[in-house]
């Protein structure tokens, strides 16, 4: 008989590495949710179990369920996550840079992070430029389909992931209801954006997040794994001609080789694509 450590419970264990796999499933699944077949499917844990467990964790404020059914990250979670130590995230110094480059450029400046499989917020910053675009709070999280910083991180997935994303555009996009264009056109343009990013190294489109908006985003790139932030400016329509397009897009380059540097990445992973 072997004998175990002490303190050793592999029913613990595996009640632990359970749980982990749950809370990962909802995560990716993002603002949208996910539902209790489909976490039982993902994780391979049996229904049962997946839905005692989904009780034991919206006990403790960790799952939320939305009306449909659907479960998402609580709150409390949330705010566990970010007591978490991150010593190489200076926002004060994301939110300076933001500022220059909306200063020099009159717009709106975006400094955004994939967490929880959507885009959270974690700076914005206004230009001079009187009219200004539909403003995100800073702080807010969005699904990846819905901004321009969004189809940065949906272009790092892999091809299924991304379709997984935009077969839930229509519930995510916050546009749509007063767009033009139908479900399946808009579904397209972004997927037509996205698919852009693969020789561009970046994104850029007018009316493709919302009517009237433009952007440009670009991600910081790191050494090793994929881009976690992006930096962006977005601004209305007449804010982004072509005569300007290269000023903007070599300002924007320049803020993200200066994130790069506070977050100690220097110059390792240049990608040559992000030249217009």
């Amino acid at each position: 008989m072997i004998e175990q450590p002490a303190g050793h419970d592999p029913d613990k264990k595996q009640v632990i590495s359970r749980v982990a796999a749950i809370l990962a499933a909802i995560a990716e699944g993002g603002p949208h949710g996910v539902r209790l077949v489909e976490l039982a499917d993902v994780t391979g844990i049996a229904r049962p179990t997946v839905h005692r467990m989904l009780g034991e964790l919206r006990a403790v404020g960790y799952v939320e369920q939305l009306p449909n059914k659907r479960h998402i990250l609580g709150q409390t979670l949330a705010r566990v996550s970010m007591a978490a130590p991150s010593p190489k995230l200076d926002v004060i110094a994301l939110q300076d840079i933001a500022q220059e480059l909306s200063d020099q450029t009159g717009d709106t400046t975006y400094v955004a992070m994939r967490t929880f499989g959507a885009t959270y917020y974690l700076v914005r910053t206004e230009g001079a430029y009187p009219v200004r675009a539909r403003s995100v709070e800073q702080g807010e999280l969005m699904a990846l389909t819905a901004s321009y910083s969004g189809l940065v991180f949906l272009a790092q997935l892999p091809p299924h992931k991304r379709e997984e994303h935009l077969a839930r555009a229509e519930t995510n996009h916050p546009a749509l209801e007063w767009s033009e264009s139908s479900s399946s056109e808009h579904v397209e343009i972004l997927r037509q954006t996205v698919n852009a990013y693969e020789d561009n190294g970046y994104i850029f489109g007018h009316d493709v997040v919302v009517p009237g908006i433009s952007g440009m985003a670009m991600p910081v790139p790191v050494r090793h794994g994929k881009p976690y932030l992006v930096v962006s400016l977005s601004g209305i329509n007449s804010r982004f001609q072509p005569e300007r397009l290269q000023r903007l897009h070599e300002l924007l380059s320049n803020a993200v080789a200066q994130v790069e540097q506070v977050l100690g990445e220097g110059q390792g992973n240049r990608d040559d694509r992000t030249a217009l």
